[in-house]
């Protein structure tokens, strides 16, 4: 273990990433693994994958990375803080969406018992009655995922609730810690486009045709959907006000974060086109500690939402 002399090292970093990737298939292109170095910021990969290689937990063919000689996976055991955040997910009904409650009774025994340091995460007590997706559906998504393979399924919209089948690649699967919502992004091949929906809106779920599609398409797709101006907000750190900006836009590209003062932060985000109307509804919800400081035309859209709040409030009252 030589190697991994420093825990929070670059160096050791890397490699543990290496092998988890290397734990759920059998080759790691050249590409991928100078792609994984570069968004740790190493430049010397070459350093740690000669001695790993010299260890057998890898064997390298051509710049591929494959497992190497020592036999099964390599497994490093989880550390204390690992196991408190398992046990305290395996207690929330969100971990029935990807086990059974044979498979979380197995895994909490294999735990063992907490040392009394666990510390919960606190989450809105409203998000309690949020639906969760069917295990199933999820199986099917993240087994067409693995494979390669395109998704058919059934859809509804808010303006239409009658069912229409659709066909697409999902790419990837995320859920909100503050709303405790769960969306799918797929990728259409035959728009070249993405398609953002909420899972509760899918339904009869089922592995597709081969998808035909690299990373790299999808990545380009997604790329093309970035807003020019990134968002960017002033954030009086009171009654929480920074935490709930974190928690609220946990799910966009954060590009900077900084301190200006005593008095204020500056939080600055790329955005998605299709994120538009989202956002908008979760800057009314942060409250006076919030500034939007740009882009302009997210700024004008937010004063015509608040103008159409303040007009149907005032007809109310009339």
């Amino acid at each position: 273990m030589e190697l991994f002399h420093k825990y929070q090292s670059r160096s050791f970093q890397f490699a543990l990433e290496l092998i988890a990737v290397l734990a759920y298939g059998d080759r790691v292109p050249r590409r991928a693994v100078e792609q994984l170095a570069n968004r740790l910021g190493l430049d010397y990969a070459d350093q740690t994958l000669r001695p790993m290689e010299e260890a057998g937990i890898i064997r390298i063919e051509q710049g591929d990375c494959l497992p190497g000689t020592l036999g099964g996976r390599f497994v490093l055991p989880l550390s204390r803080v690992e196991e408190n955040y398992f046990r305290d997910i395996l207690q929330r009904r969100e971990a029935g969406c990807f086990l059974s409650q044979e498979e979380i009774e197995k895994l909490k025994s294999s735990l063992g018992t907490p040392d009394g340091t666990q510390e919960s995460i606190q989450l809105p007590g409203y998000a309690a009655q949020a639906m969760l997706p069917q295990r199933e559906n999820l199986r099917v998504i993240l087994q067409a995922m693995r494979q390669g393979r395109m998704v058919d399924y059934e859809y509804r919209t808010r303006e239409d609730r009658r069912p229409k089948s659709a066909s697409a690649v999902p790419w990837k699967v995320e859920y909100g810690a503050f709303d405790r919502r769960w969306w799918m992004i797929f990728y259409d091949p035959a728009q070249q486009r993405t398609i953002k929906a909420r899972m509760e809106n899918l339904s009869h779920l089922r592995l597709g045709k081969p998808a035909g599609i690299t990373e790299d398409e999808i990545e380009m797709a997604m790329d093309r959907l970035l807003e020019a101006e990134p968002v960017v907000l002033q954030v009086t750190p009171t009654r929480g006000a920074l935490e709930r900006c974190f928690l609220t836009f946990e799910d966009q590209l954060f590009v900077e974060t900084h301190q200006e003062n005593r008095e204020a932060f500056r939080l600055c985000f790329r955005w998605y086109r299709f994120d538009r109307g989202v956002i908008l509804r979760k800057l009314l919800s942060l409250g006076p500690g919030v500034t939007l400081l740009g882009p302009a035309s997210l700024q004008e859209e937010l004063l015509d939402l608040l103008e159409q709040t303040r007009t149907r409030q005032e007809q109310a009252i009339l």
